[in-house]
């Protein structure tokens, strides 16, 4: 009759002493595994192996219930000639309900021969296919759920278990009850700090964007007290000449055309600022249109002549470019006023300014605007497309240190590249890569 080791009828056992002590160093062996190791897995693989090698017995398993109180073996050390059965899902529908009670008191249970255990056919043709002529079945409790089974069989022969050899694996089962807790707590820990991380990463990108808005404030009100004060001035001067003297038509002419171009740069900068506040989820989804580059930098160009006054030549050179290219038409704009006014600010009125256009093949457009200006010092070209950020040698000339920083982030949000190659009093080559648009269905 299977009986928990604590109420079988007594008997007369001799274990060796070299036995006990095998036994006594075994469970130190694993209790300190358990002590110094988070794997669970390492744990449970490594204590099977050692019972079934010190015990001799043929195969020594850990069998996992799943919450229906079915269950498969999850680790496994077996000899030759007695087959795996790891993994196997093992479903005992023969004992009755209360079958489970010993374990969950936490004791053991040892079989000495099956053949001679009086239980229910269809268990005895189970452990026949298993392969088990005697066995012991240890509780392994993860706090008072009965979490599964540490199992120890006999294929070979019967086998008379000693006291000793039961216990142990009743204290193994103790500890790997242990080990489960500790890995339960290693996870619960885990998975907290994860969550901390991400909480720290998301707290470091919050205060990233505050100390970016501030500083965007901070630098909007030296540009305002900067840049703002010249084109104001125009303004404020050319009304009190008009509303005091009298002026020729010819006069008031270009007095009202340095206003329009003083409000004009103010309201570009404003437009520039506003841009470079909103974060690049804020943008709006690229709206492809067909783009006539040649007229649309020609425009441009004009238009930068009369507001900078300046008489700058732009020579082309066209490789494969079709009429019309598929791009977003006020990204587009935004990257070429702003290279084409850098270019046409630091280079001298007789230097032409070199536009290269190149579509090899269907999937994108190559852009390059070459100056032959003052140049940016080498030092300072890896902060070019920082936020108000102007080299050293254009301190005291007109401008806001946005423009290669627009050009930038309208080059990302059309997934495109940008480079970029200068020398000072040679000249600066600004390269970018604009992937067409594809068409909506």
């Amino acid at each position: 009759m299977l009986q928990p080791i604590s109420d079988r009828p007594l008997r007369t056992i001799y274990d060796p002493p070299s036995l006990l002590n095998d036994l006594e160093t075994l469970a130190a062996k694993v209790a300190v595994n358990i002590r110094q190791s988070l794997q669970l897995e390492d744990i449970l693989r490594t204590s099977v192996a050692e019972v079934r090698e010190v015990l001799g017995a043929d195969r020594a398993v850990i069998y996992k219930f799943n919450p229906d109180r079915s269950g498969e073996v999850i680790v496994e050390n077996v000899i030759e000639p007695w087959k795996s059965i790891l993994w196997e899902e093992i479903n005992d529908v023969c004992f009755e309900h209360s079958w489970h009670l010993p374990f969950t008191k936490g004791l053991a249970v040892a079989t000495d021969d099956v053949d001679e255990f009086h239980a229910e056919p269809c268990y005895l043709r189970l452990l026949k296919y298993l392969q088990i002529r005697a066995n012991i079945v240890a509780p392994i409790m993860q706090d008072d759920y009965l979490w599964g089974l540490f199992i120890v069989h006999q294929c070979s022969d019967r086998r008379e278990w000693t006291v000793e050899e039961v216990r142990l694996l009743q204290q193994l089962g103790i500890q790997l009850g242990i080990a489960l807790q500790q890995a339960e707590l290693y996870k619960q820990v885990k998975e907290q700090n994860q969550e901390l991380e991400l909480a720290n990463e998301r707290l470091a990108i919050v205060l990233t964007r505050e100390k970016d808005l501030s500083d965007l404030k901070s630098n909007f009100l030296s540009l305002t007290a900067h840049e703002f004060r010249t084109p104001m001035t125009t303004i404020r001067s050319s009304a009190e000449i008009l509303e005091s003297f009298h002026c020729s038509p010819e006069e008031k002419t270009l007095l009202f055309k340095q206003i329009h171009h003083a409000v004009d740069y103010m309201v570009k900068m404003l437009d520039d600022i506003r841009f470079m506040s909103r974060r690049p989820e804020e943008q709006l989804r690229l709206d492809g249109k067909s783009l006539n580059m040649i007229r649309l930098i020609d425009q441009i160009c004009e238009s930068l002549r009369s507001s900078l006054g300046c008489q700058h030549e732009c020579h082309y050179q066209i490789n494969n470019v079709p009429e019309t290219l598929l791009l977003d038409e006020k990204l587009t704009r935004q990257i070429l006023e702003n290279l084409l006014s850098n270019a046409m600010k630091y280079s001298l009125a007789k230097n032409p300014i070199q536009i290269h256009l190149d579509c090899q093949g269907d999937e994108g457009l190559w852009l390059e605007i070459c100056d032959r200006g003052m140049g940016i010092p080498e030092p300072e070209q890896s902060h070019v497309y920082e936020t108000f950020y102007r080299a050293k040698n254009v301190a005291g000339m007109k401008g806001t240190g946005l423009g290669l920083s627009i050009v930038k982030r309208c080059v990302d949000l059309c997934g495109g590249t940008i480079d970029l190659e200068s020398k000072v009093n040679e000249g600066t080559t600004v390269r970018v890569y604009l992937p067409f648009i594809e068409p909506e269905s």
